[in-house]
């Protein structure tokens, strides 16, 4: 049985509609859906758009598989675990999948696991990726920062939902990747007139990403504390390090790249969105904002198969992105060719700059994102064409009611064969939207997934999927 969709779907098709239905509705029931790219693909779950009720709240995840298969999960450290649903292309759920469709999380020494990212390879295994929680780490002296003692962990699922023994330990790889453990000091000299460093006892990491390559090699992205320090009186800022770790297809640290399997680069703080491109490399971005280094920005890095940067791309292996509008994990994207595309903030109120780099790291211009009256840009995509899609919500009866989506072709323009002038949108009849995670299949459709939040539902947000047409 299909999804049950709780809200009305709008596409920017002109036609006239029932009265819940605005102008620019999608056709009416029984009546053939128009094929322009940017309508709604009614082809997948009735009229392109699919909701579902996930008890554990927090960011939504999105993969795709190669034969069209969507898995999507919520990213959330909760108690109960987290659940991964997949869905067949045609939006329904896959009920030999887990248990009736769905797949518990859990972290395999039973500890908090807080789930970042999941992929699907291209046999369509499962992978899921994050970050489990062990005991709360203090220093011996007041004022200073506790920390989590924490470790990476990927789990590896089979095409039906069974943990796969041949990947790590029992289907599970957790490492604490053998990063430094941070250190802090107190706010003032000791009785010697010395201030005493203070090592904690483990590894505090939190992950960030996922992506797994044609071989099965898998690669995991996040930031590692090194240590905390009083920023100002009565506030601790912890300093991390970027890192990227890479595993085999078996489940270990891939001792191929950079001897260890792991990199941890300490000229940026965070490391997101890491991306296999079709000749092997591996894209990563990164970015910081530190109050006391003084650092603030974004760049983006290319690794070698054996974990060296490509001193080919940008300058010595970076491409300096300077400061995004916001997380480069939801404001920045990359393609299987290594064409990138950012979202910058702007000086005029309501208005954004797309910027796009080579796949050899070299900026390749700026183009003015439009206004859009009382909206939001939340993320931006890429499909294989090197269309960029930017992803926001526009505020309507009273909230962000409707999920837009403007894409634009390779020389900067807005694409007028998509949507109406360029422009897709999706209105939700009632409750709020907030897009999370956009993808794009091989036949160039495009899914947009997020939270939608019901009015007046105290149990919290569901999870949505949208799929337009691409071509």
């Amino acid at each position: 049985m299909r999804e049950q969709v709780r809200f009305l779907v709008v596409a920017l098709i002109a036609a006239l509609a029932a009265a819940l239905l605005p102008a620019a509705a999608v056709a009416a029931k029984g009546k053939p859906t128009p094929r322009k790219a940017g309508t709604l693909d009614r082809s997948f779950s009735d009229d392109g758009v699919l909701t579902s009720t996930l008890s554990d709240g927090g960011t939504v995840h999105l993969a795709l598989g190669p034969d069209g298969e969507i898995a999507v999960a919520r990213g959330a450290a909760v108690p109960q675990g987290s659940v991964v649903l997949e869905y067949d292309p045609d939006g329904r759920r896959r009920r030999e999948f887990g248990e009736n469709g769905r797949l518990l999380i859990e972290d395999p020494g039973g500890s908090l696991f807080g789930l970042t990212g999941i992929a699907l390879d291209s046999t369509g295994r499962l992978l899921v990726g994050g970050t489990s929680y062990g005991e709360m780490m203090a220093p011996p002296f007041p004022q200073g920062t506790n920390l989590w003692r924490t470790a990476a962990t990927v789990a590896r699922y089979s095409g039906r939902g069974h943990l796969d023994g041949s990947f790590g330990e029992a289907g599970y790889f957790r490492s604490d990747l053998g990063l430094p453990r941070p250190t802090t000091a107190p706010p003032g000299p000791g009785a010697d007139g010395q201030t005493p460093t203070y090592t904690y006892p483990g590894t505090s990491l939190e992950a960030s990403g996922i992506s797994v390559d044609a071989r099965g090699r898998v690669a995991i992205t996040g930031s590692a504390v090194t240590e905390a320090h009083l920023c100002y009186p009565g506030s601790y800022e912890r300093f991390t390090d970027a890192f990227v770790a890479q595993l085999t297809e078996s489940g270990s640290l891939d001792p191929a790249f950079a001897s260890t399997g792991v990199v941890s680069d300490p000229r940026y703080e965070f490391a997101a969105a890491p991306r296999f491109r079709a000749d092997g490399r591996l894209f990563v971005f990164e970015t910081s904002g530190r109050c006391l280094r003084g650092s603030h920005g974004s760049g983006a890095l290319v690794m070698r198969r054996g974990g060296f940067l490509d001193g080919a791309y940008g300058e010595g292996g970076y491409a300096d992105l300077g400061p995004l509008a916001e997380s480069p994990s939801a404001l920045a994207a990359a393609n299987a060719s290594g064409l990138a595309f950012v979202l910058y903030p702007s000086e005029e109120y309501w208005y954004r700059s797309l910027g796009r780099f080579l796949p050899n790291g070299q900026p390749d211009g700026k183009v003015k994102i439009e206004r859009w009256d009382k909206s939001s840009p939340e993320l931006i995509g890429i499909d294989a064409r090197g269309r960029a899609l930017v992803v926001g919500r526009k505020r309507a009866n009273g909230g962000y009611t409707v999920l837009r989506v403007e894409r634009f072709t390779p020389d900067g323009l807005r694409d007028s064969s998509f949507g109406r002038r360029g422009v897709s949108s999706v209105a939700f009849q009632q409750g709020q939207v907030k897009p999370t995670a956009i993808g794009v299949d091989a036949r160039g459709r495009i899914l947009v997934a997020g939270q939608y939040f019901p009015p007046g539902d105290a149990a919290g947000s569901e999870l949505f999927v949208v799929r337009l047409r691409g071509r």
